[in-house]
């Protein structure tokens, strides 16, 4: 635990700059030098890489975090046959486009022609995009996720945002900056190539990358397959929204619920910085049959997360308001409001649940991840379909709250049917409880002329209802004495 504490808190640092770059381009940068339809757009760009780029990793990435404790000594073998692998991916998705690609541009074109003069850009990115998320999976199997997440977070907000500037400003055109998108992804996959090179020494072996292929052959095959449709189903649950969203509605309504979406999603940056870690290390643990080290893990994890993310919750709901006040054109946002609360409240169930997905993807249980997600993708496209029509962005949000809810209870059932053990303790009700009161002291709380002196005291008297009952009740100790050993450490 220690191990993936100190990474995470490390990573944290990371996280928080950009996570104070992207409050900086979603709440002013974007909305006041693009329209909500720009931003829409170049969401939905963004959005369908993610959504096509399993189509090229063949589940590299997860094949080589998986069998990298297993091939030990012969790391380089696994390293030369992760690239075969992604190589036949890259041939894979260019035959699929060369042979589809104009049906899916015509399609596109009659739904959103906006979309659609983006193509054959969405194409060449994704394949770029593929090659360096591979590169990412090197770091993390080595517990290095700093320096990866300055290109995936940090770096890639600070280009939009110079991007975007510079649109507004009339010295670049919008176009440019979407062609400009695979040219980031392609340096920072040099950039962080070589570092795997120089740093970790791999090497590729092509002369024995076969033998060591060949014993272990029926196992990567086996949960290559697993894990390369588990992400798609995976993607399709991630990206459905946004996608829908441009196709059924516009990508005005789309740039709404994008800002909505991100105000949501501070709740869970904990989370993320956990998720790069354990994936690798319950492996080790699960190679070694330590499921009391596992057990140990998914608790706390589940009350770490919990009680920041319930934090959280609190402030960022009772603060909505007064958020879309500080924003340029913040009456034209100020519509997906309610979006903030559904998908905050998808998210806090998400981090309730724990590492339950880790746990599944990372043992002998991982074919149940892609049963749940197959059932939960096309759950999702069919709840999308019919609520969006209606509802709108509101019906996008509660599809994704409906999908998470499910899914993670499945996981939850399928991790305590085969493993016996379960992310809860009581801290988890008393969390819940004192969530519940704060935000209900949050509703009746005064406004004032000033919207600053409205977000201060909002915060001041929601973080003492929250804090002190947890405080006396001793449910704060453990994570007091992580920041506390955090910060005698970054003393010394």
């Amino acid at each position: 635990m220690g191990k993936i504490k100190n990474e995470s808190i490390n990573d944290s640092f990371i996280l928080l700059l950009g996570l104070a770059v992207g409050t900086l381009n979603n709440l002013y940068i974007f909305p006041k030098f693009i329209t909500p339809g720009e931003l829409g757009l170049l969401r939905t760009v963004l959005s369908a890489i993610t959504f096509l780029s399993p189509l090229v990793l063949l589940s590299t990435p997860n094949i080589f975090v998986k069998f990298h404790p297993i091939f030990g000594k012969k790391r380089h073998d696994l390293f030369t046959l992760a690239h075969v692998i992604l190589f036949i991916g890259i041939l894979f998705f260019i035959i699929l486009a060369f042979l589809f690609g104009d049906y899916l541009k015509e399609y596109f074109t009659e739904k959103n022609a906006n979309f659609s003069r983006y193509f054959f850009i969405v194409i060449i990115t994704t394949i770029v995009f593929g090659w360096y998320k591979f590169i990412v999976s090197i770091n993390r199997v080595n517990y290095s996720i700093s320096v990866p997440n300055i290109f995936s977070n940090l770096g890639l907000k600070i280009f939009l945002s110079i991007g975007v500037i510079l649109i507004g400003s009339a010295y670049m055109r919008y176009d440019l900056l979407i062609r400009l998108i695979p040219a980031y992804y392609l340096l920072a996959g040099i950039l962080l190539f070589i570092k795997v090179l120089q740093q970790y020494k791999y090497k590729f072996t092509f002369n024995t990358f076969k033998e060591s292929f060949n014993a272990q052959r029926n196992k990567i095959l086996n949960f290559g397959m697993f894990s390369m449709l588990t992400s798609m189903a995976g993607v399709v649950v991630v990206n459905i929204d946004i996608i829908m969203i441009t196709l059924l509605l516009n990508e005005e309504k789309t740039g709404i619920y994008t800002i909505a979406f991100f105000i949501a999603t501070v709740i869970e940056i904990p989370k993320r910085s956990l998720l790069n870690i354990s994936g690798p290390l319950i492996s080790n643990l699960w190679n070694k049959k330590n499921i009391a080290e596992i057990e140990k893990l998914y608790k706390k994890t589940s009350y770490l997360l919990l009680l920041v993310g319930a934090y959280i919750f609190v402030l960022i709901w009772n603060n909505a308001s007064s958020i879309y006040q500080f924003m340029p054109n913040g009456k034209v946002y100020e519509q997906g409001k309610i979006i903030i609360l559904v998908i905050a409240l998808a998210k806090l169930f998400d981090m309730l649940t724990s590492i339950n997905g880790e746990i599944i993807a990372n043992s002998n249980l991982y074919r149940f991840n892609f049963y749940g997600l197959i059932m939960l993708s096309v759950s999702s496209v069919i709840t999308n379909l019919i609520f969006i029509p209606s509802l709108g962005i509101l019906g996008a949000a509660l599809a994704s709250l409906l999908s998470l809810i499910v899914f993670n209870i499945y996981k939850v059932i399928v991790v305590y049917q085969f493993i016996k053990i379960q992310p809860f303790s009581a801290n988890t009700l008393i969390i819940i409880a004192t969530g519940i009161v704060a935000m209900v002291v949050g509703h009746f709380l005064p406004t004032f002329e000033s919207t600053i002196l409205t977000v201060i005291f909002t915060s001041v008297v929601l973080t003492v209802v929250f804090y002190v009952p947890l405080k006396l009740l001793k449910v704060t100790s453990e994570l007091e004495q992580l920041i506390i050993n955090r910060f005698i450490k970054s003393k010394n």
